[in-house]
C-alpha cells in the first residue's frame, strides 16, 4: 500500500459531496487526483477518460432517450454511486493515508471542483443546445 506523504487525499466524502455540485466528472476528477497522489498515474488517467466517456454517454442518451424519472432522482444515485465506487477504489488507501498522519483534502477544493464541472457542463449543454 502507497502512501501519499505530504499531500491532501480525498475522501469518498468529498467525492459524493462534488458530484452532487457537480456531477459524476466532478468527483471522478477527486478519485483521480487522489490516484495521482498514490503514485498510480495510469489509474488517474483511466479514471478522467471513463468519466468524460461517461459524461457524453449520458449527453448522448439525455438527448435521445426520455429520461423523466431520472431527471430527478439521477443526481442522488450519481452521488451514492460515486460515494460508493471512492469508498471501494480508494477508502483502504484514504484511511491509511489518514492513520498514517496524511492530511485531508479540503471540502473548498471539493466544492470548487463541483462547480466548475457545473459551470463547464451548462456551457457545454448552451452549445449543444444552440446547434
Amino acid at each position: 500500500m502507497t502512501h501519499a506523504a505530504g499531500h491532501r487525499m480525498y475522501s469518498p466524502g468529498h467525492v459524493a459531496f462534488s458530484t452532487l455540485i457537480g456531477g459524476p466528472l466532478a468527483g471522478a476528477l477527486l478519485i483521480a487526483r487522489n490516484y495521482d497522489r498514490l503514485g498510480r498515474a495510469s489509474s488517474a488517467r483511466n479514471t478522467i477518460l471513463l468519466a468524460l466517456g461517461g459524461v457524453v454517454l449520458l449527453g448522448v442518451l439525455a438527448f435521445n432517450v426520455p429520461l423523466a424519472p431520472l431527471d430527478r432522482i439521477g443526481p442522488i444515485l450519481f452521488t451514492f454511486a460515486m460515494y460508493y465506487l471512492a469508498a471501494q477504489l480508494q477508502g483502504t488507501d484514504y484511511a491509511f493515508h489518514i492513520s498514517s498522519g496524511g492530511a485531508k483534502g479540503s471540502a473548498w477544493v471539493a466544492l470548487a471542483v463541483g462547480a466548475a464541472c457545473l459551470v463547464a457542463q451548462l456551457a457545454v449543454l448552451l452549445v449543444v443546445m444552440a446547434l
